[in-house]
C-alpha cells in the first residue's frame, strides 16, 4: 500500500513530518509516504533531520492559498500524483500528526471493489459541520435528508483502492464550491471542509463504492490500545499539544522543541512508543545518522 501526505513548507508541520518519517522507516517502510509540501514564506523547522533525506517528497505552488483554501492543496497534489503514477492504489491517505505504529493491516473487506475506508471520527457528526458551514446540502446532489441519514463520521486518515481518479478531482471540485460560498458569505473557510467535500462525494456514489468505517485504525496519545496509527492531534494535556509548537508569526516562537517534549511523554503506552522515537530521533541529530 502506498501513502500519501499534504503539507506546507513551514516549521509546524516540519518536525511533525520529521517525527511521521522515522516511524515509517522504523516499520521497513523508508521510501513511503509520498509527502507534497506547499511553498510558503514561513521558516523551516531549524532541526530538520530526515523530511530534507527524504526521496519520496515534492514541492509545489501553494495553488490552495491562492484559491482561497489551503487544504485544497491535498486535492490538487492527489490527483497530480496518481495522474503521473507518482502513487498507485491501495492508497492511504493521511495527516502529520500521526505515527504509524504498524503496516502489517489491509483495511479492504472487500478485495477488487471500488473502495473507501476511514477511520471513525464519532464527534464528526452532520450536526456539527452544518453549524460551521450552514446549509451545505441546498446545492448538492442528494438532499438534506439523505446526507443525514447516510453521514459518514470521517477522521483524519482513510483508504481508497480502485476508485477512478476523476472520483478525486470530483471531490476536489465539490470543495472549490463548499469553499466559494463560505468565502462569498464572508465566512472564515472551515478547516474541514475538504473532509466534508469527501464524505459528500462519497454518499452520491454510494452505490458504486465500498464504504465502511472502523473504531480500530486509529488510538490517540492518551491511550494504551494498539492500532497501526497513533493520532496525537490532542497531545497529551498539559505536557504535550502540536498547537504549543505552531511557530505562529510574526514571531515564529514556540514553547521549545516538541521534539524534545515528546521525548518525555512515557506515561502511557501510545506516548512510550512515541517518547522512544523522538529519543531516536535526537540520537540521530546528534551523531547526524
Amino acid at each position: 500500500m502506498d501513502y500519501f501526505i499534504s503539507a506546507e513548507q513551514k516549521a509546524y508541520c516540519d518536525w511533525q513530518l520529521d517525527l511521521l518519517l522515522l516511524s515509517f522507516k522504523n516499520n521497513n517502510l523508508p521510501n513511503q509516504p509520498l509527502v507534497a509540501l506547499a511553498e510558503t514564506n514561513e521558516p523551516r523547522y531549524e532541526k530538520l533531520h530526515l523530511l530534507n533525506k527524504h526521496d519520496q517528497v515534492f514541492s509545489h505552488q501553494n495553488l490552495g492559498q491562492k484559491r482561497g483554501f489551503a487544504g485544497l492543496n491535498e486535492l490538487y497534489t492527489l490527483s497530480w500524483a496518481l495522474d503521473n503514477n507518482k502513487i498507485k492504489m491501495p492508497l492511504c491517505v493521511l495527516k502529520p500528526h500521526f505515527i504509524l505504529k504498524y503496516a502489517n493491516f489491509n483495511p479492504f473487506r472487500v478485495e477488487g471493489s471500488p473502495s473507501f475506508v476511514f477511520a471513525i471520527d464519532p464527534f464528526f457528526t452532520f450536526d456539527v459541520v452544518e453549524k460551521n458551514v450552514g446549509d451545505f446540502a441546498k446545492d448538492m446532489t442528494n438532499s438534506k435528508a439523505v446526507y443525514r441519514e447516510k453521514w459518514l463520521p470521517l477522521g483524519d486518515v482513510f483508504f481508497i483502492n480502485n476508485l477512478p481518479i476523476s472520483l478525486v478531482r470530483r471531490t476536489a471540485q465539490i470543495a472549490e464550491f463548499l469553499i466559494l460560498n463560505q468565502i462569498l458569505q464572508k465566512k472564515t473557510v472551515w478547516e474541514n471542509t475538504i473532509k466534508l467535500a469527501w464524505i459528500i462525494n462519497m454518499i452520491d456514489v454510494a452505490d458504486q463504492v465500498h464504504i465502511h468505517g472502523n473504531y480500530d485504525f486509529t488510538s490517540t496519545m492518551i491511550d494504551s490500545q494498539d492500532t497501526p496509527f497513533i493520532d496525537y492531534t490532542h497531545g497529551m494535556p498539559p505536557v504535550f499539544n502540536k498547537n504549543m509548537f505552531l511557530y505562529p508569526p510574526p514571531s515564529y516562537m514556540s514553547f521549545g522543541d516538541p521534539i524534545e517534549t515528546i521525548s518525555n511523554c512515557y506515561n502511557t503506552k501510545n506516548s512510550h512508543y512515541m517518547s522512544e522515537l523522538a529519543n531516536e530521533l535526537l540520537s540521530k541529530r546528534e551523531s547526524n545518522i
